[in-house]
């Protein structure tokens, strides 16, 4: 175990290394904002899973469905407006901005009620509409013919990661019984928070894309 720990720690090391001190910093944003995205999802995905269950033993009925029926109802809505929203924030912005109503949406379970929870869902649905249009846009612009099949396969391999952990996660902090206790579900949701919150500062760390270099017609770099 201490061997497996240690060859941990030293790929970590290594990997926020090359992080730090690349001078390819498309690579590096595309790697940054992929984790932001591993744990934001890390976060919903897992909550999405269990809400209807959970909400179900607390006594609030069919409220965990009729949440994601808001969520992807708006979201499909919202899908409309959010290019305009990322062209006036800017795509780093609005992943952040996105991000930040995703954790929003998991507070409200922190202590439940049925008016806080809708109200969420349906920010919640702005705020992915604008996140995904956000890294479409964040993606694009840190790719180029060359490498756009690589970054794609990065981020993707990374934000579906976010699925097997945050089970595995569930899987142990929630009892075998089934029967999850408020202060078990309020426990669970709060470490969501917590990872969700983490994803959103991650995005931080993100740094600004270079432009690309403009040539004259006989191939000297020109200003803009």
């Amino acid at each position: 175990m201490g061997c497996l720990g240690n060859a941990i720690t030293n790929a970590l090391v290594n990997g926020l290394g090359f992080l730090c001190f690349t001078r390819d910093i498309k690579l590096y944003n595309v790697v940054v904002h992929g984790l932001a995205f591993m744990c934001i999802f890390m976060a919903f995905q897992t909550a999405s899973s269990f809400n209807s269950t959970l909400l179900t033993n607390m006594g609030f009925g069919d409220l965990g469905y009729n949440s994601l029926a808001v969520i992807y109802a708006v979201f499909s809505v919202a899908n409309f407006i959010s290019p305009f929203i990322v062209d006036l924030t800017g795509p780093r912005v609005g992943m952040a901005l996105g991000g930040s109503l995703y954790c929003l949406f998991i507070a409200a379970f922190l202590k439940p009620m049925a008016w806080s929870i809708m109200a969420s869902s349906a920010l919640l649905g702005i705020g992915a509409a604008v996140l995904w249009t956000a890294q479409g846009s964040y993606v694009t612009l840190n790719s180029d013919e060359n490498t756009r099949g690589r970054n794609s396969g990065i981020f993707w391999a990374l934000l579906q990661s976010s699925i097997l952990i945050g089970n595995l996660m569930a899987y142990f902090v929630l009892p075998d019984s089934g029967k999850v206790s408020d202060d078990e579900a309020h426990q669970f949701y709060m470490i969501l928070f917590f990872v969700g919150c983490g994803g959103v500062f991650i995005l931080l760390f993100t740094r600004a894309t270079p432009r690309p270099v403009i040539e004259d017609l006989d191939g000297k770099p020109k200003s803009e």
